[in-house]
């Protein structure tokens, strides 16, 4: 992720990143503007994605629930 001092920005950037193992990183941006960053080249910082996946987990129970209602009325 790359951001300008908050992760959670509407404007921060998410993006694969690869390190060729010597002194190369390379990023390619999945989600975000790319212009912010030739708006702005300085300031950036890179930091690790972070992802909720409560709503996955909420709808995952709630379909178990309607599967498990459905069979207790047959």
């Amino acid at each position: 992720m790359l951001h300008r001092g908050n992760p959670q920005d509407a404007n921060a950037l998410h993006c694969d990143q690869q390190y060729d193992g010597e002194n190369e990183l390379e990023a390619a941006l999945n989600n975000g503007n790319k212009y912010f960053l030739s708006a702005d080249t300085n300031g950036w910082v890179i930091d690790h994605d972070w992802f909720d996946p409560s709503r996955l987990y909420l709808a995952a129970l709630n379909e178990a629930a309607n599967v498990h209602l459905a069979y207790s009325a047959v």
